[in-house]
């Protein structure tokens, strides 16, 4: 019998023992036979004592069993929030705190955004409260190929790590597959057409398999392709984009991933710096600490900066034959391709890009993760600066690009028409036109001119035209001579009556 229906019992034996007990009391009243009648008094008073006993004890068992039912309910109910919590966070729930200090709830799928009270909207009040007991209290979000969906910070907090793994079981962006693993023909056609050169093929191959098969190893050597416009290094970049899952990002500049608030570090594998130009040494200094460390600053805009770990591949893009970017002679950073040209012409570049945009839209990123995938990286390492032929050229021009095109100026007059024309037939283009240099302090243009014996940048005279040029030179001419040879290299244009542009 349960101790419930035991207590009713006991309470039922109580009250049946009161009115014996004051029966008995009303016939010893009325009793000749005193003596028995006490006797039957003392009987009912001891069954109702009894009884009385039986409920206290009865009591104290019932609230045991109710402490016990209680605290077994209590801990099914914080199963079941722990349940409902666990199946909102399956879904990309988790809880965070605005920079005042408010409990909102974001999904790390859609991007979603809500506060406790719109979650009691959407949830329910009860979800909502086990959510915010029970879900993970997310402190920040981290890029870390190198861990688990969540990255245990202590004290109960946690990173949120919104990596995705490029081994092959994260869903493609393309659908179907319409080639099998091994018919990746146009790939590897483009990648011959970005790297000419089987050396410099066979080390991009394994440079871009090396981010698929290691993701979390950082290369310190980092890829520097020039070629001509429309080669296919858009074309690379788009399918490398797409077999890492958008965990890829294109800057237009050299200068953009320099910028205080770049993004082409944080949360990326792949990063492709486009039209990578500097003058003078200032921006390899800068880049030769970024393309070694795994570990660099990082500073968005409205948060502090912090040191983050960094997994991305540098990959620079240039059209220039010349050094685009001047680096050291003894460089361990850059892995120098050789310049390509387009394979037959622009116009077949063309149609290859055209064709193979369209194959790449039939399904065939988890083909081409999978031959990435079973590249045989053998003994490579991403850590060795081979210097090709290709490098040691480059070299050639790297005391500066501008240090190379005062060495082989012929001219003993400089002016701007004339030294634009020299940079221009050499390949130099952006950034080292007459004017930039003079205007970029890095570039120390106008120092390094006097020590190749040029003189200073001024008006010069012909006594016997009268004619003026505003220009530079070198050899001890005089300004007769400097407008003679100005007017025959630059045209009547830039030496008239008044004088030439500088």
């Amino acid at each position: 019998m349960e101790v419930e229906e035991r207590l009713a019992q006991a309470r039922a034996d109580e009250l049946d023992a009161k009115d014996m007990l004051a029966e008995a009391k009303t016939a010893l009243e009325l009793a000749d036979d005193k003596v028995s009648a006490r006797v039957v008094v003392a009987e009912c008073r001891e069954l109702a004592v009894v009884a009385k006993n039986d409920i206290e004890r009865l009591k104290v068992e019932a609230q045991g069993v109710s402490d016990f039912d209680r605290d077994a309910a209590r801990q099914v109910a914080v199963e079941n929030a722990r349940a409902v919590a666990a199946e909102l966070v399956a879904l990309g729930w988790y809880q965070t705190n605005t920079p005042n200090g408010l409990l909102i709830f974001k999904n790390r799928h859609s991007g979603a955004v809500m506060d406790y009270r719109s979650a009691q909207v959407r949830f329910g009040e009860l979800d909502a409260a086990c959510l915010a007991k029970y879900s993970k209290v997310i402190k920040h979000v981290e890029f870390r190929p190198d861990c688990g969906e969540y990255i245990d910070l202590g004290g109960d907090t946690w990173a949120l790590n919104n990596y995705l793994d490029v081994s092959g079981g994260a869903v493609d962006e393309l659908n179907g597959t319409a080639f099998g693993a091994s018919d990746v023909g146009m790939f590897i056609e483009l990648t011959s057409r970005v790297w000419p050169l089987e050396c410099d093929r066979e080390q991009g191959i394994k440079w871009l398999a090396h981010i698929v098969q290691k993701p979390a190893e950082r290369p310190s050597v980092h890829m520097s392709v020039r070629s001509d416009h429309g080669t296919g290094k858009g074309l690379l970049f788009r399918t490398m984009d797409l077999v890492l899952h958008k965990q890829a990002v294109r800057l237009d500049s050299l200068e953009q991933y320099l910028s205080r608030f770049s993004v082409g570090d944080d949360g990326n594998l792949f990063t492709m710096v486009d039209e990578s130009k500097s003058i003078g040494g200032g921006a390899y200094r800068q880049l030769k600490g970024k393309m070694a460390d795994d570990t660099n600053m990082v500073e968005k805009k409205f948060e502090n900066a912090h040191s983050q770990r960094v997994f991305s591949r540098l990959f620079f893009a240039s059209n220039d034959k010349g050094a685009n970017i001047p680096i050291e002679q003894d460089d361990r950073r850059f892995y120098i391709c050789q310049y390509a040209e387009h394979k037959v012409s622009m116009a077949d570049s063309k149609a290859f890009g055209a064709a193979y945009s369209s194959w790449l839209e039939s399904g065939v990123i988890s083909d081409i993760r999978d031959y990435l995938a079973e590249v045989d990286l053998g003994e490579w390492s991403p850590h060795d600066a081979i210097e090709t032929e290709a490098k040691r050229e480059y070299l050639g021009l790297c005391d500066t690009g501008v240090d190379h095109l005062i060495e082989v100026y012929e001219l003993d007059v400089m002016n701007q028409s004339l030294w634009d024309g020299h940079a221009e037939s050499l390949g130099y283009v952006e950034g080292f036109s007459y004017q930039e240099l003079l205007k970029n302090r890095d570039s120390h243009f106008e120092s390094k001119l006097q020590a190749q014996g040029w003189g200073k940048n001024k008006r010069h005279s012909c006594n016997t035209s009268g004619k003026k040029a505003m220009a530079r030179s070198r050899g001890g001419l005089t300004g007769s001579q400097v407008v003679e040879l100005v007017l025959a290299k630059s045209g009547s244009g830039m030496v008239e009556s008044g004088y030439s542009k500088c």
